[in-house]
């Protein structure tokens, strides 16, 4: 409080106008207000780990429906705003059941590629609503029926005012005790931290999310309902990049993480506004300084390791890469006439069709190679190197401004001028790189989206940089005989780039670079043990991109004959992503494909259609085909060579099918001992049974046809080395991943098909690998989330806790610290304490000694023995021999995903050649 205060000082001395008392409390109260979006935006990253940057939509559309209501419909306002409410809650309850959940598992770039979908569709319904009621004319307003005022200088405050005042410290106040004090927000914080322990401890996850996005979304609309009547509503006008910009700063601030953090930021970033807007009559400045803050905001903050950080291994996993045609077919005479047939057919059609065509279409197709251009770059960016750029243009329009005053004002060569261009947008990508991708997530998408908005405001505005800027250009004579005032001229110029371009990236894809992005994409970690630099090799791809797109924005800025006043908005940087998730972010002929789709849209539909078409193509996409048009182009492509080569004869595993490609993979399945335990005979007196189990992770598989048995009041041992199929054993039968084929059996009923909630609620409970805990919860809060099943039981509760404070007793003094600070020991007990709270039958315990010094682990085992003495059926996966068979009563020996050997632990001395084959 007292820097704001000194702050406040310092404005009020330095600002032309000073900062007036009025200025500074109608700064909080719009400031207040945009923290609503700011923590909804936070709920959501730390819900789903995405931004969802169709936050700001979901709350004007909220606030539309409430202006149509009073104003077309006539309807009282504390009639209409409730209305205005609930239509914001039934949009975040929409999203998550159509959007999010069919999107569960996927890839969290897919996921966060679909909220742009949904801010496209959104804006689509914000610009068709008006025409809902014919006489609501576009920027109607509204008002609150209080009409009251009052003046401090130099602002007069009236209804509107006060009711933001005070409907905002009851929403702080009601939010901090929902996620403090009730079983929901304490759960929701805890499966921010970890969705799969969540389940395994019978949370149901799903239906939190449900409450996630109903929760974010009211916060948005009642934010956006309440902002109306102060600075007039945007009826049929979307909300757009420039109405996220100061909420999404908030949050970045916040590190997307904390509502406290997200909330002062945007009281400081509301008073900044405001004083701005009041000694400056230009609010251009407010958006420079946003983007400013953004800038500092992440060079100032470190990346965070903690001991429950997750093992690295990459965030994005490409939902289809193109595979090249199988080496073996390459010099098959039909498909080399197929390939080159393909390609002449290609170029011979880009060639011949301008000829015929009018000059309004031959400059459309002039647009559709400069966005080729675009789309290219960011197949390089995103697709490759697994980078988000919401502003790729505002590095085309860095690239315009550079050409075009080079051009125009030192009168250099085109060509020269286009090459600075790219030198200029490679620049700006840097520039805005490094301090972005020093932290992990999805920061580059938020620079980037706030880079464009000063980009088109600021820096192209002729009113500030009038050299930069230049309205007019005239197209020249190229090389003195080429007129590129000709329509398809232009063409055939923007042409040759686009094949420049499209050249230069796939020999990037082909070299030691594109290999290298593609790893450090795939796994951060493992890339560097290679000896990559996953900084370096994101900077180069991201320069390379920029350098593409500040080429195409010159080119742009000829096509256009100059630089228009908004010619490079930040809604087109989204248009382009649409271009790529599309057509196909992983492929470059998918980009050309996308960019093709997005013109043709924007030129033949206009206004809401045009963002239907694009938002719905987007969703669409997303949920069928990830891959976009490139992964159906190339599905039909392997289903023509699978027929030519099944005509002549040839076997291609590549081209199989990716289930039957994973079994080829794998190599041939491994005999099973002759002293492996049938499981039909101890079927009967089983307690868990899994038949002939399949399992994959995507296109991989991992367990082939797995029969393992574990009696009643057995303690079991299940070894291997890594990638053997131990973990992904106990997920299969704890339901976290579902079985390909075979059959789940626990206390003799088939739950194959049942879920991992229902699954903990029966009795078969696991405690998964590594620190499993809730990292932002405190020791306290992680035992109250563990008895989520048993919270109306409160005998149960108070019996269970005493026991797991006997059984770990070092938990008693940590019980009010956050379960980051624990060591590794006990956080493993913690683990373990809340398994014992879902009233396990049959325990499967996942490495439990992994990283742990020898002490805790022989304390550990201490704890195992006595539950088993219990009576209680465990299962422990371990690596370690001695560990496994000191409590075991048989072991259980797997490789390459199968079941190797199983029987009871004395007989293992007569195995040594079996156990010598299995672990080394």
């Amino acid at each position: 409080m007292g820097g704001a205060i000194a702050l406040c000082a310092v404005a009020a001395a330095v600002l032309p106008q000073g900062l007036p008392l009025g200025i500074v409390v109608y700064g909080l109260v719009l400031g207040g207000l945009s923290s609503l979006t700011a923590m909804g935006l936070v709920i959501v990253y730390r819900s789903a780990r995405i931004i969802n940057f169709a936050q700001a939509e979901i709350g004007g559309l909220a606030a539309s429906v409430a202006v149509v209501m009073v104003i077309g419909w006539h309807l009282p306002y504390l009639l209409a705003v409730p209305v205005g409410m609930a239509f914001a809650l039934g949009t975040g309850a929409l999203v998550d059941l159509t959007v999010v959940r069919t999107l569960f598992r996927a890839p969290r770039l897919i996921l966060t590629v679909a909220t742009i979908g949904l801010a496209q569709v959104l804006g689509a319904a914000e610009l068709f609503l008006p025409h809902i009621v014919g006489h609501v004319r576009p920027l109607t307003s509204f008002s609150t029926p209080f009409s009251f005022r009052f003046h401090i200088a130099p602002m007069v405050f009236d209804g509107n005012d006060v009711v933001a005042m005070l409907v905002i410290p009851a929403v702080l106040a009601a939010l901090a005790i929902f996620f403090n004090r009730t079983g929901y927000g304490i759960a929701i914080r805890g499966a921010a931290d970890s969705n799969d322990r969540a389940v395994l401890l019978g949370i149901p996850v799903r239906r939190l999310s449900t409450l996630t996005w109903v929760l974010a979304a009211g916060l948005s609309g009642l934010g956006a309902i309440l902002t109306g009547p102060i600075l007039g509503p945007q009826l049929g006008v979307l909300a757009g990049p420039e109405a996220l910009l100061a909420p999404l700063t908030a949050a970045v601030v916040a590190r997307l993480e904390s509502l406290t953090v997200a909330f002062v930021a945007s009281l400081a970033i509301g008073v900044f506004q405001q004083a701005v807007f009041w000694s400056y009559s230009r609010s251009t400045t407010v958006d420079v300084a946003l983007f400013g803050v953004i800038l500092v905001a992440l060079l100032l903050q470190r990346r965070r390791v903690t001991r429950t950080d997750d093992s690295g291994l990459g965030g994005f996993v490409a939902q289809f890469e193109v595979r090249p045609v199988p080496t073996p077919m390459r010099s098959l005479p039909e498909v080399r006439v197929a390939r080159t047939g393909l390609a002449a057919a290609v170029g011979l059609l880009a060639l011949l069709l301008p000829l015929g065509l009018s000059q309004s279409k031959q400059t459309l197709l002039a647009y559709i190679a400069i966005f080729g251009i675009l789309a290219a770059s960011l197949v390089l960016l995103t697709g490759w190197s697994g980078q988000i750029s919401l502003g790729q243009f505002a590095f085309a329009g860095v690239g315009a401004g550079t050409a075009a005053s080079l051009f125009v004002n030192a009168h250099a060569d085109l060509m020269i001028s286009l090459a600075l261009a790219g030198v200029a947008g490679a620049a700006a990508a840097l520039v805005i790189g490094v301090p972005a991708l020093r932290l992990s997530g999805p920061f580059l998408a938020v620079t980037t989206l706030a880079f464009a908005v000063p980009v088109s405001d600021w820096l192209l505005n002729s009113s500030y940089f009038p050299g930069f800027a230049p309205a007019q250009l005239t197209r020249p004579f190229l090389f003195k005989r080429f007129d590129l005032n000709s329509p398809a001229t232009f063409y055939y110029f923007c042409l040759f780039f686009l094949a420049l371009a499209a050249v230069a990236v796939w020999n990037y894809r082909r070299g030691r670079p594109g290999r290298a992005a593609i790893a450090v994409r795939d796994n951060t970690r493992g890339a560097q043990s290679f000896g990559v630099d996953p900084l370096r090799s994101r900077l180069v791809a991201f320069a390379l991109s920029g350098a593409l797109a500040g080429v195409a924005g010159g080119l742009y800025a000829v096509g256009l004959r100059g630089i228009p006043f908004s010619g490079y908005n930040p809604e087109t940087s989204l248009q382009i992503f649409t271009m790529v998730v599309v057509g196909g972010m992983g492929s470059l002929g998918g980009g050309l494909l996308g960019a093709v789709y997005v013109q043709g849209v924007q030129y033949f539909l206009s206004g809401s259609a045009q963002l239907l078409a694009t938002g719905g193509g987007i969703l669409l996409v997303v949920q069928l085909f990830p891959g976009g048009l490139a992964e159906v182009l190339h599905r039909l492509r392997d289903a023509a060579l699978r027929r030519v080569a099944a005509r002549r004869g040839m076997s291609v595993p590549s081209l199989q099918e990716r289930a039957a490609f994973a079994d080829l993979d794998a190599g041939p399945p491994v005999a099973a001992a002759d002293d492996t335990t049938p499981v039909g005979e101890v079927a009967d007196d089983a307690m868990l049974v899994l038949g002939g189990v399949d399992a994959s992770y995507g296109p991989v598989k991992v367990l082939f046809g797995v029969e393992l048995a574990v009696s009643r009041g057995e303690v079991v041992g299940l070894l291997g080395t890594n990638g053997s199929g131990k973990s992904t054993t106990l997920k299969v039968a704890s339901g976290l991943l579902g079985a390909g084929r075979g059959h789940v059996w626990f206390e003799g009923a088939d739950i194959t098909k049942v879920d991992a909630v229902e699954r903990v609620k029966r009795g078969l409970v696991m405690v998964p690998s590594g620190r499993s805990v809730f990292a932002s919860l405190t020791v306290a809060e992680n035992l109250r989330l563990a008895g989520w099943l048993s919270r109306h039981d409160p005998e149960f509760l108070a019996a269970t806790r005493s026991r797991v404070l006997e059984l770990f007793p070092r938990l008693a003094d940590r019980m009010d610290t956050p379960a980051s600070a624990l060591s590794g020991g006990e956080q493993q007990m913690l683990t373990i304490a809340q398994a014992l709270y879902c009233r396990p039958r049959l325990l499967m315990i996942d490495e439990l000694s992994l990283g742990l010094a020898p002490t805790v682990v022989a304390d550990l085992l201490g704890v195992v023995r006595e539950l088993a003495a219990g009576g209680m059926t465990v299962v422990v996966v371990e690596q370690s021999l001695n560990l496994a068979t000191s409590i075991a009563r048989r072991a259980v020996f797997m490789e390459r995903g199968q079941v190797r050997f199983s029987g009871a632990t004395p007989d293992l001395a007569a195995r040594p050649d079996l156990v010598r084959s299995v672990f080394l």
